[in-house]
C-alpha cells in the first residue's frame, strides 16, 4: 500500500513497515 488512507490522521504504518506522517 503505497498510499494508505489517513485513518489515524497522523502517523500511518506502510505495508513495508515504514512509518510516514500523513
Amino acid at each position: 500500500a503505497l498510499d494508505a488512507p489517513p485513518s489515524m490522521t497522523g502517523a500511518t504504518l506502510d505495508a513495508n513497515g515504514a512509518s510516514y506522517v500523513r
